[in-house]
């Protein structure tokens, strides 16, 4: 019997850490330089994490496509849990988990 995905499936899937893998190349060509060197270290990632939410609310053109209170211990936990199972990550990720969880 062939096997078909559910869209449960799928979005378990999607919210698996190594999701966010895919993300790690800026495919734009629009981000700093910086967003692609990976941090190695728990308090790289939390610098990162603090530079890529300000680059996020520096570009954003207004006041609600900036990152919400709520959000950044949210986003700096999902950076941690990556970080911890995968040992790097970069600004275009966190950029992506931005994106997405704000």
């Amino acid at each position: 019997m062939k096997h078909i995905k559910t869209f449960e499936s799928f979005l378990n899937e999607a919210s698996g850490l190594s999701y966010w893998g895919d993300y790690a190349e800026d495919t734009t060509g629009q981000a700093p330089a910086w967003m692609s060197k990976e941090a190695k270290t728990v308090s790289e990632v939390a610098k990162l994490v603090d530079q890529s939410i300000k680059y996020w609310n520096d570009e954003a053109d207004t006041a609600d496509n900036k990152v919400p209170k709520g959000s950044e211990k949210m986003i700096a936990k999902l950076a941690m849990d990556y970080f911890g199972q995968f040992k790097s990550i970069n600004g275009n990720i966190i950029s992506a988990m931005i994106a997405q969880e704000s």
